[in-house]
């Protein structure tokens, strides 16, 4: 493991793969450690099929691997996919769907999750239209906006 465990851009997709072997395997991790590092890897993993980083951009691979940490309960990998399903990027678009990924991740204080919330009210994406409703979530994100900044690469999807 390196010495930053929320660093993992020094290993290549190879090194990955065996990382979450390692960490599978490992005694001394609790549960609870294990799931936190597997969804740390998938991250870096789908990152990196997303964004073209060191292979060839593979959406399709990208959105399984973030369908695996947001399935863990990620609220970071929640947020992408309900942006996958919003725009189609390496599944169908299906705003239903990218509407109750935005709502999880949303609710467990994404801030750009809740903008993408309050845009889904404010134009009837995946719901229907509430102005109150948008602007609620408007004023959440608002209010802590800047909390996320370890995952700035996400604003460029």
């Amino acid at each position: 493991m390196p010495a930053n465990y929320n660093d993992l851009s020094e290993y290549n997709l190879t090194e990955l793969d065996l990382l979450e072997i390692y960490i599978d395997s490992y005694a001394d991790f609790t549960p609870d450690n294990k799931k936190s590092y597997r969804i740390l890897v998938h991250n870096e993993i789908g990152k990196r099929y997303f964004m073209g980083d060191g292979v060839e951009v593979d959406k399709e691979k990208a959105f399984e691997y973030f369908m695996k940490s947001a399935s863990s309960g990620d609220p970071c990998a929640q947020f992408i996919l309900g942006k996958c399903y919003e725009e189609g990027y390496g599944t169908e678009v299906k705003e239903q769907t990218a509407f109750k990924w935005y709502k999880k991740a949303a609710e467990q204080g994404i801030a750009e999750a809740q903008e993408a919330l309050g845009r889904c009210y404010t134009y009837g994406i995946g719901t229907k239209v509430d102005e109150d409703v948008a602007r609620e979530w408007y004023e959440q994100a608002a209010s802590q906006k800047d909390s996320n900044e370890g995952y700035v690469w996400w604003k460029f999807i």
